[in-house]
């Protein structure tokens, strides 16, 4: 039948891979383009000002390779968008326009309530919003907490004492927040192998 001779070459996994490549691209130049002229706190160990996109890309790609899940295309564009709100003039309405709900869900989780930080403090406000966010939304943020973990080898080998002194602080907090999370919350196998990764990276500092 003639109808039909368009699905003869009509192959469902290259097809699920063309969406996969699709919206990880899509999300990957969104995230490019809105955090454009910002840069990390501090330099790279050669002395240069890194881009803000790559901290976005890193947890973008630690989700990638930890987690397995048929919707992981989901989860990507949700890691190297999850600031785009926090810190640049994109909306979570804007999101959920061109990557749909589940994007803009997640990436709404992700976003810091300023005013509610204000009052209870960053530390007691990231426990009870990663004891209660979403299972999804939560390895995004593990793997948010751990890539901001990476240099602090470097930092703690250096001469910059004012660096030492912040890594320090970060450090503590992020080991008060993932004992209390590991208290509160029963924890999936990948969230364990995160904050596994993530105690490992503490012990440089701890």
């Amino acid at each position: 039948m003639k109808y039909l001779s368009k699905f003869e070459t009509y192959d469902p996994q290259r097809y699920r891979l063309m969406k996969f490549i699709n919206k990880v691209k899509t999300a990957y130049k969104f995230a490019e383009d809105a955090h454009k002229g910002v840069y990390r706190k501090g330099e790279s160990p050669t002395g240069e000002r890194v881009p803000y996109f790559s901290h976005p890309d890193t947890v973008a790609k630690i989700v990638h390779e930890i987690k397995d899940s048929e919707y992981i295309a989901h989860l990507i564009a949700a890691a190297y968008l999850h600031d785009t709100v926090e810190d640049t003039d994109v909306t979570v309405e804007e999101i959920r326009h061109i990557f749909g709900e589940l994007v803009a869900s997640l990436v709404g989780e992700l976003t810091s309530d300023k005013d509610k930080i204000a009052i209870s403090g960053k530390e007691e406000y990231l426990i009870d919003r990663m004891i209660n966010i979403s299972s999804w939304a939560l390895v995004i943020k593990l793997a948010d907490r751990l890539h901001n973990l990476y240099d602090f080898k470097d930092i703690m080998a250096g001469n910059d004492e004012k660096r030492k002194k912040w890594a320090r602080k970060y450090a503590l907090q992020t080991k008060n927040i993932i004992d209390e999370v590991e208290w509160y919350r029963e924890l999936s196998e990948t969230q364990k192998k995160l904050v596994d990764k993530i105690r490992h990276k503490l012990n440089v500092v701890l």
